[in-house]
C-alpha cells in the first residue's frame, strides 16, 4: 500500500503543574497546556483500561459505537441512558482521551461539562484512524472498531507509564516520519494525577528570564542520533571553530551549524526526553541527564555546544530564546560528528528500532467481557464509582477483562510471557488488559509458545521495512464465539527494548536477541 505524507504524530495536550518546590515566581501560575506533536505516549493505564463504565460495561459498551463520537452523545442533556454521566468518572475520561486520540484527526474533538463535579474537558482528536465515527450520525464500523481497540491496547502499560513508541500499521496514517520531536513529559506517572507531568523547563515562565539556568520558558526541538563516546557538536546558527588571538581575542569561523531567528539558548539532554537544568539521572527519572547548554559560544549570541555522545547513542535538543519573554522565536539545530551514526535529526525508523509485537482485537465486543464485569461499576448522576462495585470487582480479579483483545511478541524476545505479564497484566494474571498468546510470527526459543505446534495465533504477513508491521493475525476464540481474522492489528516499535517494562530497582525480564534494525 502506497505511504501517505501523513503519520502517527500525535499532538497531545497535557496539563503542566508547577513542580513541588520550585519558586512560583519562575513559573506560569496557571498554564491550560502545552501542546506538542509527537510520535504515541504509551501512558494509558491497567486500571484505566479495564475499570472503566465505558468499555468495560456491556451496556454502554455496545451502545458507544452505535452513536457518534461527538459531544451530544456524552452530555447531561442529549446522552442516551447507557452512556450519560460516565465521563464524570476520571478513569472513564482517561479512556475517553485515547480513544478520541487515536479515532479522530487534529480537527475534531469532544468536549464534555461535569455538571456535578464542576469542570470541563476537552478530548482532542489527532491520529484519525476512523474521522467519520466523529460526524454528525456517525458510528465506529468493524474496521474502526479494530483500529481503534489496536491503538488504545498498544498505548496501554500496567504501571501507566509515560513510553514513547512508535505505532506501525497499514494505515496511511503510519507513515515513518523523518524525524522525532524532543518529549516533554517525565517518564513516571503523578501520584496525584495518573498523569505524567510535563517537564518544568516546558512551562512558560511568569516572568521574564534570561540564559540558560532557567528552568521555564524552553521549547522542544529534536531527538539526534550518534556513535557512543563519539564528540558531537550542535548549533542553532553560530559558527561552530573559535580561534583566540592576542591582539584581538576570540573569533568564530567556519559554516554556521544550524539556524535560530534571534539570540537563543541551546541545551541537550541525554535520551528522547528533554530535561531541566543540572538534571542528573535517578532510579525513576534514568534518562533526564543534562550533557550541555550554552547561551553564547566564541562572542556569539546564537550558541554552539560539544559533548560527548552518551552511551544510550542517543541525545535530545532544547531551544529557546535568550529573553524568556521574546515572542516569535525559532530554531534549526543542526550537528556535526558524533561517528558513523551520526545523525541531527535522526528519523523515527532510527530511534525506534526494536520491535516490540502486535497488539489487536475488538475491545467492542460487550459479549466478551469477562462475565464478571457486568453491573459492578455503576455511575450514578452523582459521578459516584467508588463503591461496593467497583471493590469486589478488583476481588473477583476476572483475568482478561476484554477476551476478545490480543498481544503477541516479537520472535526476538527471551522470557516472553514475563515482558507480556508486565505489560499487559503487571506482572500478574489477575487482571489483564489482553491476552498473550505467543510469537508473531514464527516460533523461536525466545518464545514460551510455539505457534506452530498450537496453532492458538499467527500473523500470517508482515511488511518489510522501513515499516515491518504484522499483517492478518488469527485468534482461536477463548470466549464461545468465532473470532474473525483480525485484519488491522498495530505494530509496536520501541527506542530501548526494556523502556515499557522496567522498574527502577527491579532486575527486569525483558531481554532480546534481535538485530539492530537499522
Amino acid at each position: 500500500m502506497k505511504r501517505s505524507p501523513l503519520r502517527n504524530l500525535f499532538t497531545l495536550a497535557l496539563l503542566a503543574p508547577v513542580a513541588a518546590g520550585c519558586a512560583t515566581d519562575d513559573l506560569e501560575e496557571v498554564v491550560d497546556s502545552t501542546i506538542q506533536p509527537q510520535l504515541s505516549l504509551n501512558q494509558l493505564s491497567l486500571n484505566q483500561l479495564s475499570l472503566n463504565s465505558l468499555t468495560s460495561i456491556p451496556t454502554s459498551n455496545r451502545m458507544m459505537t452505535n452513536v457518534p463520537l461527538r459531544t451530544e452523545s456524552y452530555s447531561d442533556a442529549h446522552a442516551p441512558a447507557e452512556l450519560r454521566f460516565q465521563l464524570r468518572d476520571e478513569k472513564t475520561r482517561a479512556v475517553m482521551r485515547y480513544i478520541v486520540e487515536c479515532a479522530l484527526d487534529n480537527t475534531q474533538k469532544l468536549d464534555f461539562v461535569d455538571n456535578y463535579h464542576g469542570g470541563a474537558y476537552s478530548f482532542r482528536g489527532a491520529l484519525g484512524l476512523c474521522p467519520e465515527w466523529g460526524k454528525v450520525g456517525g458510528s465506529a464500523n468493524s474496521r474502526c472498531q479494530e483500529l481503534v481497540s489496536a491503538c488504545l491496547l498498544a498505548r496501554n502499560n500496567a504501571f501507566g507509564r509515560s513510553v514513547p513508541l512508535s505505532l506501525r500499521g497499514e494505515e496511511p496514517q503510519f507513515a515513518l516520519s523523518p524525524s522525532v520531536p524532543t518529549f516533554n513529559v517525565k517518564r513516571e506517572p503523578s501520584s496525584s494525577s495518573g498523569l505524567s507531568d510535563t517537564i518544568q523547563s516546558f512551562i512558560r515562565c511568569k516572568t521574564t528570564r534570561t540564559g540558560t539556568k532557567r528552568n521555564c520558558g524552553w521549547q522542544p526541538s529534536v531527538v539526534g542520533r550518534c556513535t557512543a563516546g563519539t564528540t558531537v557538536t550542535v548549533g542553532i546558527g553560530g559558527k561552530p571553530w573559535c580561534t583566540s588571538f592576542p591582539w584581538s581575542g576570540s573569533i568564530a569561523w567556519g559554516l554556521p551549524l544550524g539556524s535560530s531567528s534571534a539570540d537563543s539558548v541551546v541545551r541537550i539532554c541525554e535520551g528522547l526526553r528533554g530535561c531541566d537544568d543540572a538534571s542528573v539521572a535517578t532510579p525513576d527519572e534514568p534518562y533526564g541527564t543534562l550533557l550541555k547548554q550554552a547561551s553564547s559560544f566564541c562572542g556569539q549570541s546564537k550558541p554552539v555546544v560539544t559533548f560527548p555522545c552518551p552511551s544510550s547513542s542517543f541525545y535530545s535538543v532544547m531551544v529557546g530564546p535568550e529573553v524568556s519573554s521574546a515572542v516569535g522565536f525559532s530554531a534549526t539545530p543542526a550537528a556535526s560528528g558524533g561517528g558513523t551514526s551520526g545523525k541531527l535529526p535522526a528519523s523515527e525508523m532510527e530511534v525506534f528500532p526494536w520491535r516490540e509485537g502486535a497488539f489487536f482485537g475488538n475491545v467492542f465486543i460487550p459479549e466478551a467481557l469477562a462475565s464478571n464485569t457486568n453491573g459492578v461499576i455503576v455511575v450514578d448522576g452523582d459521578g459516584i464509582t467508588s463503591g461496593s462495585g467497583v471493590r469486589a470487582w478488583k476481588q473477583a480479579r476476572p483475568g482478561v477483562v476484554h477476551k476478545s483483545m490480543f498481544a503477541c511478541t516479537s520472535h526476538y524476545w527471551n522470557e516472553a510471557e514475563a515482558v507480556m505479564k508486565d505489560r499487559l497484566c503487571a506482572g500478574g494474571s489477575d487482571l489483564c488488559a489482553a491476552a498473550w498468546v505467543g510469537s508473531c510470527r514464527e516460533p523461536s526459543k525466545y518464545s514460551t509458545l510455539s505457534v506452530d505446534s498450537t496453532k492458538i495465533f499467527v500473523c500470517q504477513g508482515e511488511n518489510p521495512l522501513p515499516s515491518g508491521d504484522y499483517q492478518n493475525c488469527d485468534t482461536k476464540s477463548t470466549v464461545g464465539l468465532p473470532m474473525p481474522k483480525w485484519r488491522f492489528p498495530i505494530t509496536t516499535y520501541l527506542n530501548d527494548f526494556c523502556d515499557i517494562i522496567k522498574t527502577p530497582g527491579i532486575p527486569s525480564p525483558c531481554e532480546n536477541a534481535g538485530p539492530y534494525v537499522p
